[in-house]
């Protein structure tokens, strides 16, 4: 159970209309069916965040520590292939007995089939999965526990059916565009090797490459008013990868041994012109210490675990995590954005020399 303990992975949304007042009625509404009832084709509702099992609904199942906590739970009935194929060979080997025949006809061979499976079907236990979800309905953030594309578009569609919502994904292209009114369209590219100062590249490996040159050069500090001082560092593992066609080697470079910020790789891959797409970041405020893997292309969280809390009480641990997972988006956005604000201005030149220049003399392990 991610949210309520151990590590997290996740994809963040934020909500610009108005969440129903009704809103808990309106989930158990879409609750979950019966088990007895799922067939071959996917069931698909909500459930508590407590189990899986739990379809009622309210105040005091599917709140928790202020926030609506819930599972999106999918269940479907099949029968395993390896099962189905050996039931299948013994019914055509019965038939070719029964006719005295060498052979089964392709369509004798599909009815079987069909037959058998549905013969078996309601003999298996459903298979069900769940992920959870937590929604700040003050601040409207809304936290899934995934980065997959094909239950993130299941989710998203339960969602607006359910609330007449539509929660938009935090990515590089929204923060610029809603919080910045800037299209990444319009956002130069950074080169971090003077080989390939004419290439475009993507906005997010961009960003992340340069939080890699901010955390060495700037010593990553990070003065927030709002939640204090914190100290970002780019740590292993690292993936670094090209923005555009090239023929100076294979596609990507993943650097896990040593020191990989300080390694040889990591630096050759830097000068042939690739960035990093992916890395482990780690941000630290006095003795609390996030750290996450952040993959720059799908603007995901995986991997993430939270500062150790005080709270020991079920729901005020609860909120205590989310608050501390909260603090991580903010501040993590935060130079996102500041580094898509100086990358849009007449900034952009005396950064650039400066990135070139540490590329061009890292310290090498």
């Amino acid at each position: 159970m991610p949210f309520d303990t151990g590590s997290i992975s996740m994809t963040v949304f934020k909500i610009n209309e108005d969440i129903p007042e009704n809103y808990i009625d309106l989930f158990q509404q879409f609750a979950a069916g019966k088990l007895d009832e799922v067939t071959d084709e996917l069931q698909e509702g909500w459930v508590t965040g407590r189990h899986l099992l739990e379809s009622d609904i309210n105040e005091t199942t599917a709140i928790r520590g202020g926030y609506l906590f819930l599972n999106y739970r999918r269940a479907i009935r099949k029968v395993p292939a390896s099962l189905l194929n050996a039931i299948c060979k013994r019914e055509e080997l019965l038939w070719m007995e029964e006719n005295a025949t060498h052979y089964v006809p392709r369509k004798v061979k599909q009815t079987i089939k069909e037959e058998q499976s549905e013969k078996y079907l309601v003999k298996m236990p459903p298979q069900i999965t769940g992920t959870q979800f937590v929604l700040d309905l003050n601040n409207k953030f809304l936290y899934l526990a995934t980065t997959s594309n094909a239950i993130i578009d299941g989710f998203l569609a339960l969602i607006k059916e359910t609330l007449n919502i539509f929660p938009y994904q935090i990515n590089a292209q929204t923060l610029s565009l809603l919080d910045l009114q800037l299209n990444l369209a319009d956002v130069s590219s950074l080169a971090f090797s003077s080989k390939f100062l004419s290439h475009e590249g993507s906005v997010p490996t961009d960003f992340l490459t340069w939080l890699w040159y901010a955390s060495e050069t700037k010593s990553g500090k990070v003065l927030d008013g709002k939640y204090g001082d914190f100290q970002i560092d780019v740590i292993a593992p690292m993936t670094l990868v090209f923005n555009f066609q090239s023929e100076e080697g294979i596609e990507e470079t993943i650097v896990k041994k040593g020191v990989p910020e300080r390694s040889i790789e990591a630096r050759m891959a830097l000068s042939a012109g690739k960035k990093l797409n992916k890395s482990g970041v780690q941000i630290t405020r006095g003795d609390d210490i996030w750290t996450f893997t952040f993959d720059a292309s799908k603007f995901t969280f995986t991997s993430l675990r939270l500062p150790d809390g005080e709270e020991m009480e079920l729901h005020s641990k609860f909120e205590e995590r989310i608050n501390n997972l909260h603090i991580m988006y903010e501040v993590f956005t935060e130079l996102f954005k500041k580094y898509i604000t100086t990358a849009a201005t007449d900034e952009l030149e005396a950064l650039q020399k400066s990135v070139l220049e540490w590329a061009e003399n890292q310290e090498v392990l």
